[in-house]
């Protein structure tokens, strides 16, 4: 069986698809995926890469056709239709409604949660302005980010309630997609502690064995 080819880097988004290939690759017992480790600052530049994703981000796959395919709903979408389903882990496409609630989760997730994450991430590790009247202007549009942030969490808290999954029916790639993204969050100082539903389903997800270090 020919591998996709995965265009990863440490730090970013393409840790989403890692979680999910981790679990699908546990579910079949064998590698799905050749890593290809592509450096941030310059290897997203390089032409070669460029023709897998002329955007210049990872994750990008290039799949056994030879078909290239980016953006992480995509990929969680393409991975969990071909390899998920037979592990429990996505909805076939008989369950309709289920297939389109975990898209619903993980189209949310990757529409609202990196917009803000990105407003907070400019201000924490970008360079410090000359004039400290400025660096107070945009460490307030962090604490605004933050606070916004935060009221997107408690729509997924919600959704958590009297459940342990985004799944009624029980744990799918949706939870991988989206836990894999939190890391992310928690280290930008967004407090989620008082959000109970989303503390524990955070825990819950992260004590899966092949998740673990991630």
């Amino acid at each position: 069986m020919s591998l996709i080819k995965f265009y990863r880097a440490d730090y970013s988004t393409a840790g989403i698809t890692d979680a999910v290939l981790r679990e699908l690759e546990a579910a079949a017992g064998h590698p799905l995926a050749e890593r290809i480790d592509v450096a941030l600052r310059t290897g997203t530049r390089d032409p070669s890469f460029l023709a897998v994703n002329p955007n210049g981000f990872v994750p990008a796959l290039v799949l056994p056709d030879g078909e290239p395919l980016w953006e992480s709903v995509a990929i969680t979408a393409y991975l969990g239709e071909t390899h998920g389903v037979a592990a429990g882990l996505w909805p076939a496409a008989t369950e309709v409604v289920r297939r389109a609630q975990a898209l619903k989760w993980i189209a949310w997730s990757n529409v609202n949660l990196p917009l803000h994450a990105r407003a907070i991430g400019r201000v924490l590790h970008g360079e410090k302005e000359a004039e400290e009247g400025v660096q107070r202007v945009r460490e307030a549009d962090a604490e605004k980010a933050k606070g916004e942030l935060r009221t997107l969490l408690a729509v997924l808290d919600g959704g958590l309630e009297g459940r342990e999954y985004l799944l009624k029916e029980g744990y799918s790639l949706a939870d991988t997609h989206i836990w894999a993204f939190m890391s992310y969050v928690k280290m930008l100082g967004v407090d989620w502690e008082s959000l109970g539903n989303l503390k524990a389903w955070v825990d819950r997800v992260g004590a899966r064995e092949q998740l673990k270090g991630l």
